[in-house]
């Protein structure tokens, strides 16, 4: 994660990935499938991103908040696709199923995001 945030998201991806090679399923497990989408999505990997995404949405049922964190992750990948009305939707599923406060905040902020288009 210091990796990534220090600009260089090329180099976190095979961090991640060995992190993801653990058997064991944790928190550290499901950050880290997150931050791999974030990964792609930064290097515009935009097919690799929406995998590790929606493997997290459908995988990981006990961690509701990065379920929606990734479901978000989708709705941008699609905003850089620029398939604004597909990114809308799953940024409206956020606001309809999960209950993250922060989720909700960070969605209804991408849905005015496209809304001033």
């Amino acid at each position: 994660i210091a990796i990534e945030k220090g600009g260089d998201p090329e180099s976190a991806i095979p961090i991640y990935n060995e992190l993801l090679n653990s058997a064991k399923l944790d928190l550290w497990s499901v950050r880290s499938r997150y931050q791999l989408g974030d990964s792609y999505l930064k290097l515009e990997k935009f097919e690799e991103a929406v995998v590790e995404f929606v493997n997290l949405e459908i995988n990981y049922p006990q961690y509701p908040d990065w379920q929606a964190k990734s479901v978000i992750g989708v709705g941008r990948v699609l905003m850089a696709q620029e398939k604004n009305g597909q990114a809308a939707e799953r940024f409206k599923e956020v606001l309809v199923k999960y209950d993250n406060k922060e989720a909700l905040a960070e969605a209804q902020k991408y849905l005015d995001q496209l809304d001033s288009n």
